[in-house]
């Protein structure tokens, strides 16, 4: 008799707990919001989400979906508690739309298949590019870097670590070897250009007949991204090659996905395109199959665009802008915020955070 007791105690017991975890934690999420749906089963309509408050037009939220249950319940900030603010800027209205409306309207623009796309520009999470020219390129970056470079044709790019005396990681580089005496390097976001130049140009002897030049002030980088690269192919051909003059469509030829095809010098496939724009400017596009964060979270290209022009006629705005144009409905922009949680979930390790060996350490 008491085994029967005992038994359904537990039982009862076990229920409440279930109950507490699954009822009263979700009203109490952190985002100050509760969702009500099938997350596998919605497709949002962003722009228009994100243009309402989620307290005063809740069901005008509901009508922007194709579930009819869609709801999100706006639950008050406690009293006392100070808001998590961050340094990074945002593409959203980040007093006004909670951090859990933001987040679902990515996750479902990569779902929908709608790309997203950002551009760091010069803000915290800035990139750098800078070129490397000269007979000793080659001997150079076997020497700097961790990977293993061979000038046989060149045209390929790899992924490489820029390493202290001690062989501590400092920075992960994108290397694009276009030829034997020609290469570029991409930093990753918060390594701005200035700072690799500064920290490579002392290393440089004049035997070594290789030269620097930071290039980042005349350069955009944008990366598009999705779950899946046709999706990526697509917003190119629509958005950006339709403004370059020197190619169409049926000429353009995308670089290969990189986790399936290495050339014979381990590396992959890339594309850089050069030409003079409209104004007569010199212009070179280069396209590395690389979203920045893990092929398991993303996948997709970026674009390093060189213009020497004045700010106003650079090519690399009037693409930004028609990439993300609402007449054309094109790519959802994300800032470094978002790009950061993309960057966080991903498990992908960043500089000065994660990575946090120095010329100091060695």
């Amino acid at each position: 008799m008491s085994l029967i007791v005992i038994t359904i105690l537990s039982s009862f017991f076990e229920g409440c707990r279930c109950f507490y975890h699954h009822t009263v934690k979700t009203i109490q999420r952190p985002a100050n919001t509760r969702r009500r749906f099938d997350d596998r089963s919605i497709i949002l309509n962003h722009r228009k989400i994100l243009k309402l408050s989620t307290k005063k037009n809740k069901n005008k939220i509901k009508h922007c979906c194709n579930m009819v249950e869609f709801e999100y319940e706006y639950i008050p900030p406690k009293e006392g508690y100070l808001p998590y603010t961050s340094n990074l800027p945002s593409s959203f209205d980040t007093k006004n739309i909670p951090s859990g409306i933001r987040g679902e309207a990515v996750r479902s623009a990569i779902r929908s298949g709608r790309c997203i796309c950002w551009n760091l520009g010069s803000g915290p999470l800035q990139q750098g590019w800078i070129s490397v020219k000269g007979k000793g390129t080659l001997t150079f970056l076997n020497n700097k870097l961790s990977q293993s470079f061979s000038g046989d044709g060149g045209g390929y790019y790899k992924e490489a670590c820029l390493l202290n005396t001690k062989g501590r990681i400092i920075d992960r580089l994108r290397v694009f070897l276009e030829k034997k005496d020609q290469a570029y390097l991409l930093t990753s976001p918060g390594h701005s250009g200035s700072d690799l130049f500064e920290r490579l140009d002392p290393l440089i002897f004049p035997l070594d007949q290789v030269s620097l030049r930071d290039c980042s002030n005349t350069t955009k980088v944008i990366t598009i991204a999705s779950t899946k690269l046709e999706h990526v192919k697509i917003a190119i051909q629509n958005f950006i090659i339709p403004l370059i003059d020197a190619i169409t469509t049926t000429e353009f030829i995308f670089p290969s996905p990189s986790e399936d095809h290495y050339d014979h010098n381990g590396g992959h496939s890339c594309t850089r395109i050069e030409f003079n724009s409209k104004s007569n400017n010199k212009c070179g596009i280069t396209i590395l199959p690389t979203a920045l964060v893990p092929e398991t979270a993303l996948v997709g290209y970026t674009l390093v665009i060189e213009e020497d022009a004045p700010p106003t006629t650079k090519l690399g705005e009037s693409i930004w802008r028609n990439l993300i144009s609402e007449e054309n409905d094109g790519a959802i922009e994300i800032g470094a915020l978002e790009f950061e949680t993309l960057r966080i979930e991903s498990g992908m390790p960043a500089f000065s955070k994660e990575i946090t060996a120095s010329d100091k350490d060695a």
